[in-house]
C-alpha cells in the first residue's frame, strides 16, 4: 500500500463550480462509489488499512500505512528536510500543525484531520488521515516528495461527537527571499460543531425507495428526500443530524465574508443527492425565517463542497472539496423561507443563505 493515495473520485482543480443544467441527450457518467469495506467509519480512499478495522488509523511509523496492517518501520525525519533546490517558487512545506475544538470551546480529541495537497508539478494527492490528541492537537508531516506545494486543502471531522465535517482552502504562507517557515500552524483552532438528531421516518428499502419523505430537523429546518437518491460518506438517511450556527460563529473559515449570510447550517453524515439512476438532483428545503427577512425577500443558497459532490449529479458538474459557491435559490414566505421550484440542496456539508 502507497503512504499516499489519489482520490479516484475527483480531479482537483479548484476551480469554482457553478450550477448547471443538464444537456438532454448528453450521457452521464456514473458518481463513482465511495466505500468502507472494513467498517471502521474510515472510507476506503482515508482509510489507511481498509480490509482491517482501525478507526483510529494508528500508524507509529507514519509511512502511510496502519499498524493493523503494517509490517515495515519506516522512520521519518525529526526536522525539515533541506529546501530542493527546484522549488523556487512555491512554498515548502514539513510540516501542518494546529488544534481542533468543538462548538464549546473545548479541546477535541480524536477528530479526524486530513491534507490534500497539490504540489507545484503534479496532480493533487491526499494524504491519509491523522487524528488530534487528547488536547485537540495534530501535527501531519508532508510526505517528502510532495513538500513543494501549489496547494493544500484540509478536511476535519469528530466522528465520536458525529460533528460537521470541515474543510478548508489553506492561505499559505509568501516566500521572503525565497524562503518561508516550513511548518505552516492553522489558526484560529479548527470548529467542528456538535449536532443533534433529526426526525426521520421509518423508510423501507432506502437504497431502492423512491418514494419523497420529509426529514425534520431539530433547528426547525425541514427537507424532501428521495432516499434512493441519498449518497451518504459515513451513514444512512437515518442518521442524519444537524447544527444552525449564527454567521458570527466560530469554525465558518471557508466561508467568503461568513457575516454576510444570515445563517448556517450543518449536517451528519457528510452526503450527497446522487440521481445517476434518475430522481431529483437537489433536495427541497423550508427554513425557518428566524432573522426576520420581509415576506417576498428572495434568497440564494450556498453549499460547500465535499468529498464527491455534484451540483447535478454528474462528473461534470463536480464540486470539489472546500469550494463555496452558490447552488440555489428561495423565497420568504412568511415565517419560512423554500428553496424556488428546481432549486434546493446538492449535497449536504455545509449551507448558508443571504438575501439576494
Amino acid at each position: 500500500m502507497q503512504q499516499l493515495f489519489l482520490l479516484i473520485f475527483f480531479v482537483f482543480t479548484l476551480a469554482l463550480g457553478g450550477c448547471g443544467v443538464e444537456a438532454v441527450d448528453e450521457p452521464k457518467e456514473e458518481v463513482p462509489v465511495v466505500t468502507d469495506r472494513d467498517n471502521d467509519t474510515i472510507v476506503d480512499a482515508d482509510d489507511n488499512c481498509p480490509d482491517n478495522k482501525n478507526s483510529g488509523q494508528e500508524d507509529a511509523d507514519e509511512d502511510g500505512i496502519g499498524d493493523a496492517c503494517d509490517d515495515v518501520d519506516n522512520a521519518i525525519p525529526t526536522t525539515a528536510p533541506e529546501r530542493d533546490a527546484a522549488c523556487t517558487n512555491n512554498p515548502w512545506i514539513w510540516k501542518i500543525t494546529g488544534t481542533i475544538q468543538d462548538g464549546s470551546d473545548q479541546a477535541l480529541a480524536g477528530a479526524i484531520v486530513q491534507i490534500c495537497v497539490t504540489p507545484a508539478v503534479g496532480e493533487m494527492i491526499c494524504q491519509r488521515p491523522e487524528r488530534s490528541d487528547d488536547s485537540g492537537t495534530f501535527e501531519i508531516i508532508v510526505n517528502i516528495d510532495y513538500m513543494c506545494v501549489k496547494s493544500v486543502v484540509m478536511r476535519s471531522l469528530g466522528v465520536d461527537n458525529k460533528s460537521t465535517t470541515y474543510y478548508l482552502d489553506l492561505e499559505l504562507p509568501e516566500l521572503v527571499n525565497g524562503d518561508n517557515d516550513p511548518v505552516f500552524t492553522i489558526s484560529p483552532s479548527i470548529v467542528l460543531h456538535d449536532t443533534a438528531a433529526a426526525t426521520v421516518p421509518t423508510i423501507a428499502d432506502p437504497f431502492s425507495n423512491t418514494e419523497t419523505y420529509t426529514i425534520s430537523f431539530a433547528d426547525g429546518l425541514e427537507m424532501d428526500i428521495q432516499p434512493s437518491t441519498f449518497y451518504g460518506q459515513t451513514s444512512t438517511i437515518d442518521d442524519l443530524r444537524s447544527v444552525r450556527v449564527a454567521a458570527d460563529s466560530g469554525g465558518l473559515e471557508f466561508a467568503d465574508s461568513a457575516t454576510d449570510f444570515e445563517a448556517f447550517y450543518g449536517f451528519w453524515p457528510e452526503a450527497d443527492v446522487n440521481n445517476t439512476n434518475g430522481g431529483p438532483s437537489v433536495y427541497p428545503v423550508r427554513i425557518p425565517n428566524s432573522t426576520g427577512l420581509a415576506n417576498g425577500t428572495a434568497v440564494d443558497f450556498y453549499v460547500l463542497g465535499g468529498l464527491s459532490t455534484t451540483l447535478n449529479g454528474t462528473i461534470e458538474s463536480k464540486l470539489h472539496e472546500a469550494e463555496w459557491a452558490k447552488a440555489g435559490t428561495g423565497t420568504v414566505s412568511g415565517d419560512t423561507i423554500s428553496s424556488d421550484s428546481g432549486s434546493g440542496l446538492p449535497c449536504l456539508t455545509w449551507f448558508a443563505y443571504k438575501a439576494q
